[in-house]
């Protein structure tokens, strides 16, 4: 069974500026998602459960990789206002 992102992966997100309260209130069985705020810095993001769900507020594309530390094969693009799951991606580069 798939497992979801846990609440100190979002509380770390929450505190490294690139959470959102409107994430932590997801509804009962739904994965919070990986968002930045739109000022933040570049940063990588590690997921820690899966699915990873990526949630891009920026104004540039997010990559999200197969390895932790946005080292790796890129998975996928998220666009900005775009929401992607990813069921094996490890961490997400926003610029």
């Amino acid at each position: 069974m798939k497992t979801r992102i846990t609440l100190a992966l979002t509380a770390a997100l929450l505190t490294a500026g690139l959470g959102s309260p409107a994430a932590l209130a997801a509804a009962p069985g739904t994965a919070p998602a990986v968002t930045p705020a739109p000022h933040a810095a570049a940063k990588c993001v590690n997921a820690d459960r899966f699915p990873f769900v990526v949630r891009n507020t920026t104004t540039k594309p997010a990559f999200v990789y197969d390895q932790q530390n946005c080292t790796g094969r890129v998975l996928g693009v998220v666009q900005p206002g775009q929401t992607r799951v990813f069921e094996f991606g490890q961490s997400a580069y926003y610029n």
